[in-house]
């Protein structure tokens, strides 16, 4: 079940609530999957009950011609969730299980602005706050803060160059047996063609650099999934993809 509500308060701008209710049965992968990469040993359960829950998400947006800013605040309460834990802080084996009752909570923004003809700035960022209610713990598996800043630059009508920047916070709210993660910012830089067009093909053409200062970081899912390593380093990356134009004739 699902249901939308919209109200606009002034021009260009609008607030839309949203309610539902949903179940899910659990995956055959998340009932019988055994998995051992060296790293870990991830495990299905084949006992698990059905999910479902109360969702809710309140929804502002503010939209000109040249900006747009897009705000959510969004609650979720579910019964037996379905989540993978690490079984004990000194053992690599993960297990799905039931969660009796979960709570989701948090925000997401987003702003875009075109600065110029040629210069446009976006931004976003999101926060989620959960919790095992009965336990009142941390769920598991659930990423810090984290969020994106780009500057883009078009030059002339060939190339389009960006500047981003990606950041996260510290995550000290952990589940049990997890282990906390340390913010970090990295920035990358892009720049790609505009589509070009050569016997019924269109051709666009990609470079650039991610990690640019070879930031040392580690990503706080991965490391809780015994994937224990600091992400790669700098990378520089080059690209061309070609996209056929086909014409079809009806007789």
């Amino acid at each position: 079940a699902h249901v939308d509500m919209e109200y606009s308060p002034a021009k260009n701008q609008k607030l839309i609530l949203s309610l539902a209710n949903a179940y899910r049965v659990a995956s055959i992968e998340e009932r019988f999957k055994y998995i051992d990469l060296g790293n870990g040993i991830h495990k299905g359960n084949p006992n698990l009950k059905s999910e479902q829950g109360w969702f809710s998400n309140l929804r502002y947006t503010f939209a000109k011609k040249r900006m747009l800013i897009k705000a959510d605040l969004f609650a979720n309460y579910l019964f037996d969730l379905i989540a993978e834990e690490r079984t004990t802080a000194t053992s690599n084996v993960y297990e799905y299980k039931n969660i009796d009752q979960a709570l989701f909570a948090g925000a997401e923004i987003e702003f875009n602005a075109v600065v110029t003809n040629r210069l446009r700035f976006s931004t976003n960022a999101s926060y989620v706050y959960t919790r095992d209610v009965k336990a009142n713990t941390s769920l598991p598996m659930i990423p810090p803060a984290h969020g994106m800043t780009s500057l883009s630059y078009m030059a002339g009508n060939v190339l389009e160059t960006s500047l981003q920047m990606e950041w996260a916070a510290t995550q000290h709210e952990l589940a049990a047996n997890e282990t906390a993660t340390q913010g970090y910012v990295i920035f990358n830089y892009r720049i790609n063609s505009m589509p070009v067009y050569v016997k019924n093909i269109y051709l666009q053409a990609f470079a650039g650099i991610d990690n640019i200062l070879d930031k040392a970081y580690k990503n706080h899912l991965f490391n809780n999934r015994g994937l224990n390593f600091y992400e790669p380093g700098r990378n520089v990356f080059v690209k061309i993809k070609s996209t056929h134009r086909y014409t079809m004739s009806a007789y």
